[in-house]
């Protein structure tokens, strides 16, 4: 969906390209832990790995539901029993990063440590009731992983930088007008 002007200009750059600047971009190890450790949607977020009981409407129920937890109820039977919202009937929630918590939940689950009782925590007409398994990092890749796509973020971008160099010194040695 390009006219025949355009379309031969990108060929002309597009081979330029190859010619002249391609072959002489180097991506080295260094630079992509470099690129790796500065991006820090790879390194992922503090997490938290977490079951859950939510009871609708009824803070005495909450209430209940924590006394006989500590009082040596495991927290999935009183899942089973208290909770009015089970994800597969399981209280495992799974990892949640604590960014994504309401800030209600997150004031409270911020501190705690694995194995703590967190509740009950009122939010809207819920009450909830959160056991923290284990804290963590979650939603990061491993540098294996994204390797292949930084070394073409990397090619391309020192790839433009090397055109653009190369480009002024034609520029520079001959005069290049553009006539309209």
């Amino acid at each position: 969906n390009i006219d025949v002007a355009s379309a031969q200009s990108l060929i002309k750059k597009t081979t330029l390209m190859d010619l002249m600047v391609k072959s002489r971009v180097v991506v080295t190890e260094t630079m992509i832990r470099d690129y790796y450790d500065s991006h820090k949607e790879y390194a992922g977020t503090e997490s938290l790995h977490l079951k859950q009981i939510l009871i609708k409407n009824d803070p005495g129920k909450a209430n209940k539901a924590l006394e006989e937890i500590k009082h040596g109820l495991p927290f999935d039977e009183a899942a089973k029993t208290y909770s009015d919202m089970l994800i597969g009937g399981n209280a495992d929630i799974g990892w949640i990063q604590i960014a994504d918590l309401a800030p209600e939940v997150r004031k409270m689950l911020e501190p705690a440590k694995p194995g703590d009782l967190v509740g009950p925590i009122n939010l809207n007409e819920n009450s909830l009731i959160y056991q923290v398994l284990e804290r963590g990092i979650s939603g990061g890749k491993p540098i294996d992983e994204v390797k292949v796509d930084i070394v073409e973020t990397l090619q391309d971008k020192y790839r433009q930088e090397a055109f653009d160099h190369w480009l002024k010194m034609i520029m520079g040695d001959h005069y290049i007008g553009i006539y309209m």
